[in-house]
């Protein structure tokens, strides 16, 4: 049982390093942001607390890689995590358009809150028409795999 339960840690570890990987590359001059879709994934199928542990544990590990201010990418990955619970557990059902408009919701506000938190406390990332763009490349391609991740039966 307890080889099972690391398996599967080191499971998720190998599957958020990867998603933090696709995040460094770029496509058409834009990056994606795919660990906001772990994020999501994990806030929708386990339990609150495992989620928030992992949630501030990438945001921690971003955070730091990205060698500036502590906090912006914690806040917002645990506000997802918020969120993402307060819808599953409200009277909606996860089906796979909600769960993709939920997820193209989420990555704007996580992208925005990190945006926000660097811009008010350490030196602005990047323009706001910049960052506009950006936010919307990452909402969009999140919103297709979520719509993709998450079957009707679930």
């Amino acid at each position: 049982m307890q080889v099972q339960a690391l398996k599967d840690k080191a499971l998720w570890l190998f599957i958020v390093m990867c998603a933090m990987v696709l995040d460094a590359q770029y496509f058409l001059e834009y990056r994606f942001n795919f660990t906001i879709l772990v994020v999501f994934y994990l806030g929708v199928k386990w339990d609150i607390s495992r989620a928030f542990v992992w949630a501030f544990v990438i945001g921690l590990v971003l955070d730091s890689m990205s060698m500036r201010l502590i906090g912006p990418n914690i806040l917002s990955k645990v506000t997802v995590i918020f969120l993402t619970y307060f819808f599953k557990t409200g009277i909606f059902n996860l089906a796979s358009l909600l769960s993709a408009i939920l997820c193209f919701a989420f990555t704007a506000i996580d992208a925005v809150t990190v945006y926000t938190s660097l811009s008010l406390f350490d030196v602005r990332p990047t323009q706001p028409a910049i960052a506009f763009n950006l936010i919307s490349f990452q909402a969009i391609t999140n919103s297709i795999m979520a719509y993709f991740l998450f079957d009707k039966e679930d």
